[in-house]
């Protein structure tokens, strides 16, 4: 069943877009494309000065002169912090007294609703919470590959007629503000992909587009960081390519700051989406121009394998990564991916120690 506060239509497609929509509705046999769009007025106040144009609802910035649509009903932002799972308003943290300390275990053992009525134990600013990652292991991370036009045109691919998937580590996963290790088997063409992230609330096997969305528990940022010299087989210490090993080196796999949850979202998803390196914006684009919606990647992942609670889809990243340009990560710079309703990832890229001669 549809959630109440999601209002369901038809998307309006520019020509070329409506063509390609066409070809996916014959594939799956579906007689509209459906899109959602995320909203919210809350989201995590970094501290840190935005880049200008950032709406303000995303980290307190000068609005933009158009700002999505708000969700008239409650929205739901939920953080983990040391001191257990915190409701985010604003620069407030409320945390909460539920049966459970971490989200993960709330949304493995399928009470992530129960957020939405529990009771406050404690108030804080936000200079005295710290982060973590929301889901630090989840069962299934799954990329998403050449989701965006822009992306597929800046590498020379065509965009797929089915989404392209791979699997990788949930040990990669780090918090919003910790630490990228560069690995030492690959540290010469690491690379950026600021992604919007999908986090799964309830089981899903073979599900209908037209299903898809209420196994979803809600959205939260990522920074799909790659060894390029990995994913193209290049590195002559790595066998390859391999996509999976590319992405799923320890630390690669930011995520947070928070979980901006499927009863706060509605109908679109013209969310803006940044990657800043050291301050210069290096991907700007929205979520709206993602080729395959949300609810038609779980769809089709789920025809794959089973989704279970907590697992996590990362949807695609836009144009703008280094490798289009030559320019890799380098240790010291700060990388950050802002996920508008969401919040930003601030991650600082480290050397391990010395690359193997």
């Amino acid at each position: 069943m549809e959630p109440q506060s999601c209002r369901w239509s038809k998307t309006h497609q520019s020509a070329g877009s409506s063509r390609r929509h066409s070809l996916k509705l014959a594939l799956q046999g579906c007689p509209i494309v459906v899109e959602y769009r995320c909203l919210s007025e809350l989201v995590l106040d970094t501290g840190v000065p935005p880049p200008a144009g950032l709406a303000q609802a995303a980290i307190g910035a000068d609005a933009p002169e158009q700002q999505p649509d708000r969700d008239e009903g409650v929205t739901l932002l939920v953080a983990q912090t040391t001191l257990g799972i915190a409701r985010v308003l604003g620069t407030r943290y409320e945390v909460l007294d539920v049966g459970r300390a971490t989200v993960s275990d709330l949304l493995t053992s399928g009470q992530f609703s129960q957020l939405e009525g529990a009771k406050v134990s404690a108030t804080m600013e936000r200079e005295l919470v710290t982060l973590v990652a929301p889901m630090p292991r989840p069962g299934k991370i799954v990329i998403v590959g050449l989701n965006y036009n822009d992306h597929a045109v800046e590498i020379g691919a065509e965009l797929p007629l089915v989404p392209r998937v791979h699997l990788t580590s949930s040990s990669a996963v780090i918090g919003p503000t910790e630490d990228i290790p560069l690995p030492r088997i690959a540290d010469m063409a690491v690379d950026f992909e600021g992604e919007m992230a999908v986090i799964i609330g309830e089981p899903a096997t073979d599900v209908t587009v037209a299903a898809a969305w209420s196994h979803v528990a809600g959205i939260t940022a990522a920074n799909d960081i790659t060894a390029r010299d990995v994913q193209d087989g290049s590195n002559l210490h790595v066998a390859g390519p391999n996509v999976g090993l590319a992405k799923g080196f320890d630390g690669f796999k930011p995520l947070g700051p928070a979980i901006l949850s499927r009863d706060s979202v509605r109908e679109g998803q013209a969310l803006i989406l940044r990657t800043l390196v050291d301050g210069e914006v290096r991907q700007e684009s929205n979520t709206a121009e993602m080729h395959f919606t949300v609810p038609e990647l779980v769809s089709r992942i789920s025809q794959y394998t089973t989704l279970q609670r907590g697992d996590v889809i990362l949807t695609g990243t836009p144009g703008g990564v280094g490798v289009s340009s030559g320019r890799f990560l380098r240790a010291g710079q700060l990388v950050e991916v802002q996920l508008e309703g969401v919040g930003s990832l601030r991650n600082r890229i480290v050397a391990t120690s010395q690359p193997l001669s």
